[in-house]
């Protein structure tokens, strides 16, 4: 009997101690304190801070889509409210701060009035147009 208490007190001394040695190895490869895991992010971190890069440098991009999405939307809101203007004929375009407007009108004044109207929203570098004066369209409807 004797012998098998020892039997058993030393299995459970090793399994105990292989569990212990398993354990701080386990700490030591999460916290990358052994060789092979320094390496190993080394190697994951430098594809990360590439990528890093890449996105810092496109973020004031983003920004100026945003913007440009905010002045589209301003100047189609002003040109919505003005009466006798088909919107629809019309259509607005924003890159970069510089407002594109292209389409029909049915006159000069109207051209004049959504240029000018354009050129009144906040945040826009310039406004370059091409508006045609159309009078007296006919629609035919099949």
């Amino acid at each position: 009997m004797n012998k098998s208490r020892i039997a058993h007190s030393l299995v459970a001394v090793v399994l105990g101690s292989v569990l212990v040695s398993s354990s701080a190895f386990a700490n030591n490869i999460l916290s990358g304190n052994t060789p092979s895991s320094q390496g190993t992010a080394q190697k994951v971190n430098q594809p990360l801070k590439k990528s890093e890069e890449k996105v810092v440098k496109r973020l004031p991009n983003a920004g100026n889509s945003v913007n440009d999405t905010q002045i589209t939307t301003a100047v189609k809101d002003k040109l919505r409210l003005q009466k006798n203007l088909n919107i629809n004929d019309i259509l607005v375009k924003t890159d970069k701060g510089i407002v594109y407007i292209a389409g029909f009108v049915k006159s000069q004044a109207q051209k004049t009035k959504v240029v000018a109207l354009a050129k009144s929203v906040k945040g826009i570098k310039s406004v370059r147009y091409s508006l045609v004066v159309v009078k007296n369209t006919v629609v035919v409807k099949k």
